[in-house]
């Protein structure tokens, strides 16, 4: 029941923040955001997912 409570509280906040914050212009924001570093900022995600995952494998051994 906690669970389900935080949740729901934590759902209520994200769309207050949202609704505050001009959807509108979030949208516009993040359609400006050249493609480049779209991809970058991927390729950065996934090269610290691999090395977590490294770190954890050497860590288990």
């Amino acid at each position: 029941m906690i669970r389900l409570s935080a949740a729901l509280i934590g759902l209520v906040v994200v769309t207050l923040v949202i609704v505050w914050a001009d959807p509108a212009e979030i949208g516009r924001r993040i359609a400006s955001i050249p493609p480049a570093y779209v991809i970058v900022g991927l390729v950065i995600v996934q090269a610290q997912i691999v090395l977590s995952a490294l770190r954890w494998r050497f860590t288990a051994t």
